[in-house]
């Protein structure tokens, strides 16, 4: 029976996650065209990756608290929309792209189980027939798990790889939580970290439309960034909101749907 719950809640975060697909991120995917890049810095190459490396993130998500082992399972869809940063709308022109989108959506579905030792296991992962990939998953470790007094703390550390029209991402983060259980109903969290990302843009080199030879299509780059969430559990079904700053300037703002068990 409850695998069967499972297994319903598993398609309908499918369903979900492909109308939003089709309405949300296909005009930003098709506007992401490089054209001509001759007039590309070394430092727009910069902007472009870290943007589209914030962008399409995997984010956990999920408070500092421990989601346990009864059955300690969280599914669903969740959709990012994040700002461009003043670098990359200047950049992207640059490169040819217009017009400039002024937000990126970004939608992927999402799982995460708790595991023994106070850690739960998160994971995302969305792909379509154009070749752009979002796929990235957390660790979470409560190493206070909090009670009716204390608030719960933790560390996470995550991996996403994005490939995002001609910008291809690897992020690297690790970050610090804290949040505080109020009954069944709410569990706001707050959080900060670093990331490291390093990337590449996948364009030709050189001749008349190509990036310039003097110019390297890669870049690495650590940021920080700080959190807040907030969980809403109405019975076995949660809607998180999420704020997520990135101290390179640029801002997204996340919901998340799930069935938690």
């Amino acid at each position: 029976m409850q695998m069967s719950v499972i297994s319903r809640s598993a398609r309908v975060a499918r369903i979900v996650a492909g109308v939003l697909l089709v309405v949300g991120s296909g005009p930003a995917n098709a506007a992401l065209v490089p054209g001509n890049l001759l007039g590309v810095s070394q430092s727009d190459v910069t902007s472009m990756i870290t943007a589209a490396a914030f962008s399409g993130d995997y984010r956990m998500m999920l408070s500092a608290s421990p989601l346990g082992m009864v059955v300690g399972l969280d599914v669903g869809a969740d959709f990012v929309l994040s700002t461009l940063p003043a670098a990359s709308t200047a950049a992207l022109p640059t490169a040819g792209v217009s017009p400039v989108p002024q937000y990126l959506p970004m939608l992927r579905l999402a799982a995460a189980k708790g595991l023994p030792f106070g850690l739960n296991l998160g994971f995302g992962y969305i792909s379509d027939s154009a070749g752009n990939l979002l796929i990235g998953g957390a660790l979470n470790w409560a190493f206070v798990p909090g009670d009716i007094l204390r608030p719960a703390i933790a560390l996470r550390v995550g991996y996403n790889l994005g490939n995002i029209s001609f910008i291809q991402t690897r992020t690297t983060k690790i970050d610090l939580l804290l949040s505080k259980r109020f009954g069944g109903l709410l569990d706001p969290y707050l959080g900060f970290g670093a990331y490291y990302v390093t990337g590449s843009l996948n364009v030709p080199i050189g001749g008349a439309t190509g990036l310039p030879l003097t110019i390297s299509g890669n870049a690495a780059v650590w940021a920080g960034h700080f959190m807040v969430g907030l969980p809403i559990k109405l019975g076995f079904i949660k809607i998180t909101a999420e704020y997520d700053y990135s101290f390179l300037g640029q801002t997204a703002y996340g919901l998340r749907g799930t069935l938690s068990l």
